[in-house]
């Protein structure tokens, strides 16, 4: 644990850091006084906690490439209720409607593509797809995944 105990200055100096030598999840907490000296003018006091994870950047892109090749996979199986697991729930029903339209998923489920690039963020990462159309040749899309305040990571956007 970390504890910066008191920091009295009229500006933050910048950001407060702290380097975590771990992963794992960890808890912020502070308690924020904005006293401008006027005694006119009341004392504002709040307290903060909050909860956030630490994880490698490999491991991040190793969750997300999971969570695709899981929803493309039961797609190809045919399982629409697992592969809808992957999704954000209120994209649930949308989807579900839309998967049961394409037809053969068989057929469509290859044609995701595979992971060829990503941009990896804290909340909110994109991974770029290679797609393999058979009437236009190769093409891309892009994937959006927004990590939920449980720690998981689900897709946004298709």
């Amino acid at each position: 644990m970390a504890t910066i105990d008191d920091l009295d200055a009229i500006s933050v100096p910048g950001n407060l850091r702290f380097e975590y030598k771990q992963p794992g999840f960890f808890t912020v907490r502070a308690i924020v006084t904005l006293d401008d000296g006027d005694p006119q003018t009341p004392v504002v006091v709040r307290r903060v906690n909050r909860k956030f994870a630490v994880v490698p950047l490999p491991l991040t892109r190793k969750t997300l490439c999971y969570v695709f090749y899981r929803m493309k996979n039961r797609l190809i199986a045919n399982d629409i209720p697992d592969a809808l697991k992957s999704l954000n729930s209120e994209l649930r029903d949308e989807w579900q409607q839309e998967f049961e339209q394409m037809g053969d998923l068989t057929i469509v489920g290859p044609r995701l593509g595979e992971v060829a690039n990503g941009k990896l963020g804290i909340r909110v990462s994109e991974l770029d797809l290679r797609l393999q159309n058979v009437v236009s040749g190769p093409g891309g899309a892009s994937i959006t995944f927004e990590r939920s305040l449980d720690g998981v990571w689900r897709i946004t956007s298709l």
